[in-house]
């Protein structure tokens, strides 16, 4: 009887351990519903959806007509807006992203010192963030205007008044100062990374006599260089699809011909594909702008990914790039 029990016994516990795993397997399935639920209906799903629309031409009003890759033969080939938006888009990077990365990592360095009201401080730097983008372009509108804050604390030192937004020479820069001063997130991040380089590396550094600028660029900077990695992926992602500045501060709703003003130095890429998609109602032509930029997006950011073996340093990995 004995075995018998035995065998018994265990064949309880498997059923046990079975029911037990069904419960918690059900579990994990009900908790990640939502979210494949929400990424099947608001991202795979256009994700496809907007692949064969840029083989089509489809206006919303009538049945999609398929057209194969003339849409994109007619963005890259026969638009003249097409490269020059590309261009606007890529010079408007090249400035604002290392200024932004630059400016959020001085920033973070300052924070991370130990200074009287510290939380304070830190709130007040990450404040701007939290605005909503429209609304911060609204009010950065106010201050370049020709009467604006900005014109009138630089007259105290004899500077003439600028046409910050109506000058080709300015209006990108006054963008970057806008979006320099709206690194907030980018602070946060970097000042994680700050406060989790062990500290033990800067006394032996300080020991064997290394200066302020050798502990900076010999120690925090490759320790901090996975958060640089990422935020510098997540800028030019950003920057790419820039909108909103030139939706809002260059641009005059009622006149078509006014967006990207001035002569069109501010036309990004992505407001094209909005032009074309919510003015034009080319959305096939929009679909098509859309995987232009996708693909501009990926090969830059693979160009990034592919460069971090050389500068990235992974402590647990104890290996640059691996």
């Amino acid at each position: 009887m004995m075995p018998q029990a035995n065998k018994t016994y265990r064949s309880g516990i498997r059923r046990l351990r079975w029911s037990m795993s069904q419960k918690e397997a059900l579990a994990g399935i009900l908790f990640i519903l939502p979210w494949v639920v929400g990424c099947s209906l608001f991202f795979i799903r256009p994700f496809f959806m907007s692949m064969y629309y840029a083989l089509t031409r489809y206006d919303v009003l009538s049945a999609p007509e398929w057209v194969g890759t003339s849409n994109f033969a007619d963005l890259l080939l026969r638009d003249p807006e097409t490269w020059k938006s590309i261009l606007v888009t890529f010079r408007y990077a090249l400035l604002n992203v290392p200024a932004t990365l630059c400016t959020a990592l001085f920033f973070a360095v300052l924070l991370n010192q130990k200074v009287k009201g510290l939380p304070l401080w830190r709130t007040l730097f990450y404040l701007p963030a939290v605005i909503p983008g429209v609304a911060s372009a609204v009010l950065w509108r106010l201050i370049f205007a020709e009467s604006g804050i900005l014109n009138k604390a630089l007259s105290v030192f004899g500077v003439p008044s600028l046409h910050w937004l109506e000058n080709e020479a300015t209006v990108i820069p006054s963008f970057v100062i806008m979006n320099c001063f709206m690194a907030g997130t980018g602070i946060i991040l970097y000042l994680g990374a700050l406060q989790g380089v062990p500290s033990n590396l800067y006394e032996a550094a300080e020991i064997d006599g290394a200066n302020r600028w050798v502990r900076f660029t010999r120690i925090t900077m490759p320790m901090i260089s996975p958060i640089i990695l990422y935020n510098l992926i997540m800028s030019i992602i950003a920057n790419l699809q820039a909108f909103d500045q030139a939706y809002v501060m260059t641009s005059n709703n009622n006149d078509i011909r006014s967006w990207g003003n001035p002569n069109g130095a501010t036309y990004f890429i992505f407001l094209k594909l909005y032009k074309a998609a919510f003015v034009d109602f080319q959305f096939g032509y929009a679909a098509a702008i859309s995987w232009v930029l996708f693909a501009i997006i990926a090969g830059f950011a693979a160009l990034v990914f592919r460069s971090s073996g050389a500068w990235v340093y992974y402590e647990n990995m104890n290996a640059k790039g691996r």
